[in-house]
C-alpha cells in the first residue's frame, strides 16, 4: 500500500509539473502575441520639433520645414493640423505616408505686430495610436511694426552718371519703447547694397 501511494504520489507530481510547464508557455505565448500586436501599426517620427526664426519684424514672411517619418509597418495618415493663430499656415509634401516614407510639413509665417518673445504652436495628428498628437514649436523675437522713409526710391532723379556711386539715406524708425536690436536688409539686384550708417538712437536708424 505505502509503494502504490508513493507511485501515485510522484505520478501526481509529474502531473503538475506538465500541467505548470503548459500555463507557463501559454502565458509566455500570449505575451510574446500582445508584444507584435502592440508594435503593429503606423509609427509616427519627427527629429526636429522646434524652429527658432530668431529677430522678425511685423509683417515678414517667413518658413520653417519639418520632415515627419513612418517608422511603422502600416500607412501612416496626417489627417489634420491645427495652429495657434491665422500668422502660421501648414502644408504638406504628402499626407499619406508607406512605411518607410517621409513628408516634409512647411509652415509660412507671416510675423504678427509683436514685440517681445513669442512662442506659436502647430499640432499635427495622425492614425498612430500610439501618439495621435505630435506638437511642433515656432519660436521668435517680434521687434514691432518698422517704418522706412520713403518707401520708393526713384533713382533716375538723383543719377549722376559721373558718380561711381549713388547713396540715398533711408530712416529706419520704430515706435517709442521699442528698441533696434537687429536689422535684416535684402536687396533683389546685386547692383544694390544697404548698410546702417549712423544710429539716431534706440529705435531710430539711418540706412544708407
Amino acid at each position: 500500500m505505502k509503494r502504490a501511494g508513493s507511485r501515485q504520489s510522484i505520478n501526481l507530481l509529474a502531473m503538475n509539473k506538465i500541467l505548470l510547464a503548459t500555463l507557463l508557455l501559454v502565458v509566455f505565448g500570449c505575451g510574446s502575441e500582445n508584444r507584435s500586436r502592440s508594435e503593429d501599426g503606423p509609427r509616427v517620427f519627427a527629429e526636429t520639433l522646434t524652429h527658432d526664426f530668431g529677430v522678425v519684424f511685423a509683417g515678414a514672411v517667413k518658413t520653417a520645414k519639418f520632415e515627419l517619418e513612418n517608422q511603422g509597418n502600416r500607412d501612416l495618415i496626417i489627417t489634420r493640423a491645427l495652429k495657434d493663430c491665422g500668422c502660421t499656415k501648414p502644408s504638406f509634401s504628402r499626407k499619406r505616408l508607406a512605411p518607410g516614407q517621409k513628408s516634409i510639413m512647411t509652415v509660412t509665417l507671416v510675423a504678427p505686430a509683436f514685440h517681445g518673445n513669442l512662442n506659436k504652436r502647430i499640432r499635427v495628428y495622425t492614425n498612430d495610436a500610439s501618439q495621435e498628437e505630435t506638437t511642433f514649436r515656432l519660436k521668435m523675437k517680434g521687434m514691432g511694426r518698422a517704418a522706412i522713409s520713403p518707401e520708393v526710391i526713384d533713382f533716375s532723379e538723383s543719377m549722376n552718371m559721373l558718380e561711381d556711386e549713388l547713396a540715398i539715406p533711408l530712416t529706419l524708425e520704430l515706435p517709442p519703447g521699442k528698441p533696434i536690436l537687429a536689422v535684416e536688409i535684402h536687396a533683389d539686384s546685386s547692383f544694390v547694397s544697404c548698410r546702417i550708417k549712423e544710429m539716431m538712437g534706440k529705435n531710430k536708424a539711418i540706412i544708407e
